[in-house]
């Protein structure tokens, strides 16, 4: 499903329920939350893509009015979630290395190490920006 197409309704129905139900799991933890599929990050990109086409196909034929609006609404709480998990997800990271690292820092020999995070439950390139914060 990680092709560059445009999504139908129910695909983009079941993204952005993801998004939302993602974004209220992770508000308060200190550790990311597993995602619901390993591509959700390309699916919201698509998801947001999708809108921005059907917003840019109603202004080309001249359409206004509620529809634009609330689909326009729409994309800009969909971008708006997806940055605020964005950056909660950074910082639970940064918060899981940090905490990691300060634990097998302080008594050496002695391992108190956090539960490890499960990277099929978590998307790739987040695997990398982990990884590199560990350095």
């Amino acid at each position: 499903m990680s092709n560059l197409t445009d999504l139908d309704s129910a695909q983009s129905r079941e993204v952005e329920e993801q998004l939302f139900a993602t974004h209220r799991l992770q508000i308060n933890r200190h550790v990311p939350v597993p995602l619901p599929r390993q591509d959700f990050w390309s699916m919201v990109h698509q998801l947001l893509r999708s809108l921005d086409s059907e917003i840019q196909g109603m202004m080309m034929k001249g359409m206004t009015g509620m529809r634009l609006q609330n689909l326009q609404k729409r994309q800009a709480n969909i971008r708006l979630i997806a940055s605020e998990l964005a950056r909660k997800r950074l910082v639970a990271m940064m918060q899981h290395v940090s905490s990691q690292s300060l634990r097998t820092s302080t008594q050496p020999g002695v391992t108190q190490d956090l539960p490890a995070l499960d990277w099929q439950r978590h998307d790739p390139a987040e695997k990398a920006i982990y990884h590199t914060m560990q350095v």
